[in-house]
């Protein structure tokens, strides 16, 4: 007598859940963005890149102990001449004499995991600036998987 068996994995499992980011710079919707975030486990700050094209815009934070409204954060993009080229062509930090808001609806640390929305303006470097500086405003939200790193 020949019997045979197979065993099939539950589909119940699914896979890791994966990032998700909504950037609108200056009301256009950015598309083809990659995203990354980092928990820095020497200072507890938390990173978050996004990238579009030549520009990568990031925002840098405490690691969150309650949901709300994160006080203290940094936010800068930086613009290189074509993808892949380490110069930067533009530049742009937070412009703190603007409203800005980056508020943490979500967290779970055994999964690695923030969820969040933001608004943030940003104006050119002054090295960069020929004439009038120019701003920027980024709006969206992001539900991350994060990496902990001793950096």
């Amino acid at each position: 007598m020949l019997l045979f068996s197979s065993c099939k994995k539950s589909n119940s499992e699914s896979a890791p859940q994966q990032s998700k980011v909504i950037v609108v710079k200056n009301g256009v919707q950015w598309t083809e963005t990659r995203a990354t975030g980092t928990l820095n486990t020497n200072n507890h700050m938390v990173a978050i890149s996004i990238t579009q094209d030549t520009e990568t815009f990031t925002f840098i934070f405490p690691k969150p102990i309650d949901t709300d409204a994160q006080k203290k954060f940094e936010a800068y993009s930086l613009i290189v001449p074509a993808i892949g080229m380490a110069s930067i062509s533009d530049s742009y930090h937070l412009d703190t004499s603007k409203s800005n808001s980056l508020t943490i609806l979500a967290f779970d640390y055994i999964t690695n995991r923030l969820v969040g929305k933001f608004q943030l303006n940003l104006k050119q470097d002054d090295s960069y600036v020929d004439g009038t500086a120019k701003s920027s405003v980024f709006e969206g939200e992001f539900d991350m998987k994060f990496d902990e790193q001793a950096l």
